[in-house]
């Protein structure tokens, strides 16, 4: 029974203390007399974001390197000569890639995308080599765990692919 009262009187003194934080007649006041808050601040503009991205990465990618891929998991390599295009379960993959250009800003090449079409299921699903596809590693950005410069987007044939 002790600790029902306690509890009970706990409950009432947290009650109290969060009543007192709250004036009671708060939107009473004139317009020009309340205190702004976050919410009537406008918030920035994802082109204000995306320009500092870009200019951290163009300052610091002679400092950085060469940018480095991190094919589904692992530790960040030079563009690789294989990479998956499905995570979950490779079955859309580039393989045999060869990098004609590798700068700060993208790693261009040839590769060949094996694909397996997964009909009528994954395990009877037919195997299908596409050779000679585009492909692009693009968007380098500062990793903050490992602080290096990553590729962030990969296009096959001019489309970007999520691995």
């Amino acid at each position: 029974m002790k600790k029902i009262v306690s509890f009970t009187a706990a409950a009432a003194i947290a009650a109290a203390a969060l009543t007192a934080c709250s004036p009671p007649h708060e939107n009473d006041a004139p317009a020009a007399e309340r205190v702004k808050t976050a919410t009537l601040v406008d918030a920035p503009t994802a082109t204000a974001t995306t320009t500092t991205t870009a200019t951290a990465v163009e300052a610091d990618s002679t400092s950085l390197g060469t940018p480095k891929y991190i094919d589904c998991v692992g530790k960040p390599t030079d563009p690789p000569t294989s990479l998956s295009l499905a995570c979950a379960d490779n079955n859309d993959r580039l393989e045999n890639i060869t990098w004609t250009s590798l700068d700060q800003l993208n790693a261009r090449g040839t590769g060949t995308r094996v694909t397996n079409t997964c009909e009528p299921d994954c395990a009877s699903g037919e195997i299908v080599r596409t050779e000679n596809v585009a492909v692009v590693l693009a968007q380098p950005d500062v990793d903050p765990q490992s602080s290096q410069l990553l590729f962030q987007t990969v296009m096959v044939d001019g489309q970007v692919v999520q691995p």
